[in-house]
């Protein structure tokens, strides 16, 4: 805590970013600040006690780190960049992005096409439309743009001939060079006009062009205007007419219910309602609402490929500043926001919050008909083994060491056949030697021990991955802590002919090779076997790091690496001279001093004394650096 505080001490007054993390190095927290000092200093100040999602943050941070930005600006977009790449647990999140289409159009090539891709490459030359939340809209809106205008299909490198979509008037063949280049990119132009929702500035070119094909008795092409123009008109006659005015706005608003949260955005362009996208968030954990809707307007924005002449929004944003610039900044010209208490445009605003609601309630009723379906395997288990209980939430155990040593016991956790990985435990043994009988029953007891002091519910199933030693002794441990293994069900799996054993049977179980419930069991005991022994090597690994030389002062990791590059082994930095040990890179006199010190020193302690000598003689005399 004393490093915490001497960091915090030395904070900057600066604008920037801080990232907290947990004891094992994980970010669990990224935040902004115009001022990092003040900011980051209030989460430890007493008086903010009493807020749920601080006091559980505040327990995990054992470090922190920070990056100075050079305005404001730069740290809110940099915050949302970073929250992107790390999802921090305590961090409000958007979900399923990475599922969510886009619209591109190659416009990095010398004849574009448009393709439908899952990912935005910014620095590809191409430009992209969305994202789009249902992709069967947007299939279909590709669709009738490949039929309006004839742009080719094919993928690269383009073929030597002109294929059947030439023929039937749905390409103008540049494979073949039929096409001017000029006609092409203006082609595609219009496509990205017709995409950004501006059809009035589009229908109006296209009509000219119509006319003046027709006075030149170009009637084919006149015709192939004509019809692009009415199937424009056809797409902007469906979409709803939400202002008079023609400005084009993005309208955001939230619905928040419990732990659930969707924010929607309805982007207006030229007066109608060209679309609507929404996302779930996660993370929130009682956070005002006014915080869950900034976070979500500005990873929307990080995310969204258009920005409006306007942005409305549902509540005041804190950093408005910040963000009016960095918007502004996206568009190239200046971007108005609006938080409107009256008139038109609270009405687009509270259109927005009834759409998040509605979506939200649909998304609630899914995930509850999601809880109660129960698998056809989970029902096939309680069948083949005759359990009490449906065993909808199945607890598995393994033991993983190397004859003894770094042992630990690992814990999943099964609902409804699906892994929750937000529920598995871990355990450090103490029980000493290679006796996997014992450690389970530890493993068992410390887990259900816990369980019942905190008042929850016993999992539906135990799973003792192991045979009729490894089960024995589990319940050995359940019955010390008054659980009646009659009641409780609990089995164990042996690996080799996956027999099942139950208590106080005599012989194992042997389910069909073929049925969905051996092959849950087998899911959930090898999933188990992964978990634990994943935490044993790391354990294993992190005792093979430790070296003597981490416990001398002054000796960092990039110094120990730098002595054992140099002589290769720990041994060989004990037996050198502090005259050899300065011809390693980057050290210096007082680090050699105390590298030679150490190891002499610590010799001469455990160097049993001379027969004739008393061990009250005094200490040889130290070696020293002075030049003579």
């Amino acid at each position: 805590m004393s490093t915490l505080a001497d960091k915090l001490a030395a904070l900057p007054d600066y604008p920037g970013c801080y990232l907290f993390r947990d004891r094992e190095g994980t970010i669990i927290y990224i935040g902004k600040a115009k001022v990092l000092k003040n900011r980051v200093r209030s989460y430890f100040q007493q008086s903010r006690k009493g807020d749920p999602k601080l006091d559980a943050l505040r327990k995990n941070i054992a470090t922190f780190e920070y990056i100075v930005t050079g305005s404001e600006k730069e740290a809110l977009v940099l915050e949302a960049q970073l929250i992107k790449r790390h999802s921090p647990r305590y961090n409000i999140m958007l979900k399923d992005d990475k599922r969510q289409p886009y619209i591109k159009v190659t416009t990095n090539e010398t004849y574009p096409r448009i393709v439908i891709v899952r990912r935005v490459d910014n620095k590809d030359g191409a430009r992209y439309f969305g994202p789009f939340t249902y992709s069967t809209a947007m299939r279909q809106l590709v669709d009738t743009i490949q039929k309006v205008f004839p742009i080719r299909t094919c993928d690269n490198p383009m073929p030597k001939k002109s294929c059947l979509m030439y023929h039937i008037n749905r390409c103008i063949a540049p494979c073949e060079h039929l096409c001017d280049p000029a006609d092409y990119a203006h082609m595609v132009e219009e496509i990205c006009t017709f995409l950004s929702g501006k059809t009035t500035d589009l229908l109006e070119s296209l009509k000219k062009r119509m006319w003046a094909a027709a006075d030149n008795k170009e009637y084919e092409k006149a015709a192939r205007f004509r019809d692009q123009i009415r199937a424009i008109e056809d797409i902007k006659q469906k979409q709803k007419i939400v202002s008079a005015d023609i400005a084009d706005r993005d309208v955001l608003a939230i619905a928040v219910d419990g732990d659930d949260i969707c924010g929607v955005v309805l982007q207006v362009r030229e007066g109608r309602l060209l679309g609507k996208v929404h996302y779930f968030l996660t993370g929130a954990m009682d956070t005002p609402r006014t915080e869950i809707f900034a976070a979500f307007a500005q990873q929307y924005y990080l995310r969204a490929q258009l920005v409006p002449d306007e942005v409305i929004l549902q509540y005041p944003l804190v950093e408005e500043a910040a963000f009016l610039a960095w918007l502004s900044e996206r568009r190239g010209k200046k971007v108005t926001v609006f938080y409107p208490q009256r008139g038109k445009k609270l009405n687009l605003v509270l259109m927005a919050e009834e759409n998040a609601r509605i979506i939200l309630e649909g998304h609630k009723i899914q995930k509850d008909k999601r809880k109660k379906r129960v698998p056809k395997s989970v029902h096939e288990l309680q069948k083949a083994l005759k359990l009490k209980k449906l065993p909808r939430v199945i607890e598995a155990f393994d033991i993983s060491n190397l004859q003894g040593t770094d042992a630990v016991a690992g814990m999943v956790y099964f609902e409804n056949g699906q892994p929750r990985k937000g529920e598995y435990r871990r355990f450090k043994m103490t029980t000493t030697g290679p006796d996997d009988f014992e450690m389970i029953k530890e493993a068992v007891s410390r887990r259900y021990k816990r369980l019942l002091e905190e008042k929850k519910e016993m999992p539906d199933l135990i799973l003792i991955d192991g045979g009729k030693g490894q089960l024995s002794h589990a319940c050995e441990a359940l019955q010390a802590l008054g659980i009646d293994v009659e009641t409780q069900d609990i089995i164990g799996l042996a690996k080799r002919r996956e027999e099942v054993f139950l208590p106080g049977k005599p012989f194992p179980i042997m389910i069909s090779r073929t049925s969905p419930a051996l092959y849950l069991l087998q899911r959930v005991r090898d999933e188990v076997h992964r978990y634990s022994v994943e935490y044993h090597r790391k354990l294993r690994e992190k005792r093979y790091k430790t070296s003597e030389l981490d416990a001398i002062k002054g000796v960092g990791e990039k110094r120990k690496t730098a002595l054992l590059r140099h002589f290769g082994s720990v041994n060989r930095v004990k037996g050198a001279t502090v005259e050899q040990l300065l011809q390693v890179d980057g050290m210096t006199k007082p680090a050699a001093l105390a590298i030679w010190q150490y190891f002499h020193e610590a010799a001469e302690q455990t160097k049993p004394n001379p027969p004739n000598t008393s061990p009250e003689e005094p200490p040889k005399r130290k070696y020293n650096l002075q030049k003579r």
